[in-house]
C-alpha cells in the first residue's frame, strides 16, 4: 500500500511535467507559429479597410461613404498592399496633390494610413479619416477620426484583431 506522502509525490511529479510540456509547447508556439510574416501584410490592410469600410466602423466614415470614390493618401503604405474592395473605389492621391485639390475644389474628407507598424508577434494599423483643408479656407471642422488595431496570429495561424484606440476629431 503508498503512503499518503508518496502519492502527493506523484501527483506533484505529474502536474510539474505537464506544466512544464505545456510551457514549452506555449513557448515554441510564440517564437514559431504567432510571427507576422511580410506575406501578412496585405491581409491585414483587407482586414482594416474591411473594418472601415465595409462595416462602417471608421469614425465620420458616413460623411464620404456616398462619394462615388474615395480620396486616399499615399503616405504611409504601398500601393501594391491595397486590395480591391467591392463597392469601394479609392482615388489613391500624394499629399501635395491632396492640398492642391482642396485648394481647387474645397475642403474634403480623406482617408490615410497614419501607421503600419509590423514587429515579431503583432502589427499596429492606424487609419484616419481626415479634412483636407483648403489654404484659405476659415471653415472649422468637428468630424473625422480613427483608430488603431492590432493584429496578432494564435497558434494556429489565425489573425486576430483588436481595437485598440477609436477616436473622433
Amino acid at each position: 500500500m503508498k503512503s499518503p506522502a508518496r502519492s502527493l509525490k506523484t501527483v506533484l511529479i505529474v502536474i510539474a511535467v505537464m506544466t512544464i510540456t505545456f510551457s514549452g509547447f506555449f513557448i515554441f508556439s510564440s517564437m514559431v507559429l504567432q510571427r507576422i510574416y511580410d506575406e501578412d501584410i496585405p491581409k491585414i490592410v483587407k482586414l482594416t479597410l474591411e473594418r472601415a469600410l465595409v462595416e462602417g466602423e471608421l469614425p465620420a466614415y458616413s460623411f464620404i461613404k456616398d462619394n462615388e470614390s474615395i480620396i486616399f493618401s499615399t503616405k504611409n503604405i504601398n500601393l501594391s498592399l491595397m486590395p480591391k474592395l467591392d463597392g469601394v473605389n479609392f482615388t489613391f492621391l500624394s499629399q501635395n496633390e491632396i492640398q492642391e485639390k482642396a485648394n481647387q475644389d474645397g475642403d474634403f474628407l480623406y482617408l490615410r494610413f497614419n501607421e503600419v507598424k509590423m514587429e515579431t508577434y503583432m502589427m499596429s494599423v492606424s487609419l484616419v479619416n481626415t479634412w483636407a483643408v483648403k489654404e484659405n479656407s476659415t471653415m472649422g471642422h468637428l468630424s473625422g477620426g480613427g483608430f488603431k488595431i492590432e493584429y496578432t496570429k494564435d497558434f494556429l495561424g489565425t489573425i486576430n484583431s483588436k481595437l485598440v484606440t477609436w477616436w473622433i476629431s
